[in-house]
């Protein structure tokens, strides 16, 4: 029975107990007995000593006076901060030890607002200083629990983090997302006490993008998509492209490939790889002579004079260059000779071409004129 063990014993049983339960034991230094943990809220608060004294009501009735050890673990809405961030009115959840003296010490306080209102998503206008410690928040775009708040002010009490940081207020600026708790003053605008800021790392989006490839440069390849429209794709690490099941570079992608990719399109409206799949070009057409263009509706034929193939589609993603020129698809003269990539539509429809290449007249005259010359 533990009755019977020693006292040492019992003190590491009793230790090991606390600890399960989540309860901060004091410094092994520390003569000192456990008092429990208390609820209420702060009713009084004094900075002026050496350890911080609080009182806080839990009850009615009830008060209960203790100071914050010098080890103290705090907690603010969730977060760890210091005593400094404590206001009255404060809810706390205090772990008491009764030190030799009779005087109660907090070795751990969890403190959360009472009574303030919460807004989320909202978007820093400005931030004004008033001096070194104070200062006016102006808000836009809240988008939970704004009702009619445009603006919030801080103190020295206010807690302000940003990017997981404690921060000077002068660090939080103009387009920064803020979540935040405010209390109502009377008179006065909102006052913050906590303020949770994020960088503004730019608008972006999520984004599927598929299509043909156009143009590979250096870390950046440029497609035409399938509804016609172009797009700028850039992979910012290795290993976020595969070609044909195998991993690849940029330097690994042809015109006329076929590309799926996802990723984050900055502001500059150029994505920012996650991933990009490549397919080969089912296969290529070489030395093809357009007979017959053919606009049927909404949708393109061409018809060649290849052996190998007849028929194609033409999308709005077909790629049409004349020599290094990237022109429509009416502009294709008949009796051309074409080189095509071609791939199959994978539905039992037509072929379709994803891209379709032809010397401009300049090229052919210029050969020419090579093969005359002595």
């Amino acid at each position: 029975m533990l009755s019977n063990a020693p006292r040492w014993v019992l003190a590491a049983t009793i230790l090991a107990v606390m600890a399960s339960l989540g309860v901060v034991a004091p410094p092994a230094s520390a003569q000192a007995t456990y008092y429990g943990s208390r609820l209420g809220l702060i009713t009084e608060l004094d900075h002026s000593g050496d350890l911080p004294q609080l009182a806080i009501g839990v009850s009615k009735t009830t008060t209960v006076r203790f100071a914050l050890d010098s080890n103290c673990r705090v907690t603010k809405d969730g977060v760890p901060a210091s005593s400094a961030y404590l206001r009255l009115g404060d809810k706390v959840l205090a772990d008491l030890w009764r030190a030799d003296d009779g005087t109660l010490l907090a070795y751990r306080l969890d403190a959360s607002t009472s009574g303030a209102r919460r807004v989320v998503r909202a978007f820093v206008e400005s931030v004004t200083a008033y001096d070194d410690t104070t200062g006016k928040i102006v808000l836009s775009k809240a988008t939970s629990g704004a009702g009619g708040i445009l603006q919030v002010t801080y103190d020295s009490q206010t807690l302000i983090r940003k990017d997981g940081l404690i921060a000077d207020p002068t660090q939080v600026v103009k387009g920064d997302r803020v979540d935040l708790f405010a209390l109502e003053v009377t008179g006065e605008p909102l006052l913050a006490t906590k303020v949770e800021a994020q960088t503004n790392r730019g608008s972006v989006r999520l984004a599927v993008l598929s299509g043909y490839v156009e143009k590979v440069m250096a870390q950046q390849v440029r497609i035409r998509q399938k509804n016609g429209y172009v797009a700028v794709l850039r992979a910012d690490q290795p290993g976020r492209i595969w070609k044909n099941d195998q991993p690849a570079t940029m330097q690994d992608l042809l015109c006329g490939d076929e590309i799926s990719a996802w990723g984050v399109v900055g502001s500059d409206s150029v994505m920012s790889i996650a991933r990009m799949t490549v397919r080969s070009p089912d296969f290529v057409v070489e030395n093809a002579r357009v007979e017959q263009v053919l606009v049927l509706d909404s949708q393109v034929q061409i018809r060649l004079s290849s052996k190998q193939l007849r028929t194609l589609d033409v999308i709005a993603g077909t790629l049409v260059k004349r020599g290094e020129d990237v022109i429509d698809f009416s502009e294709i003269p008949v009796g051309t000779s074409v080189k095509v990539t071609v791939l199959d539509s994978q539905n039992g429809g037509p072929w379709i071409a994803t891209s379709i290449q032809f010397d401009s007249p300049q090229a052919n005259a210029r050969e020419a004129a090579a093969l005359r010359s002595p």
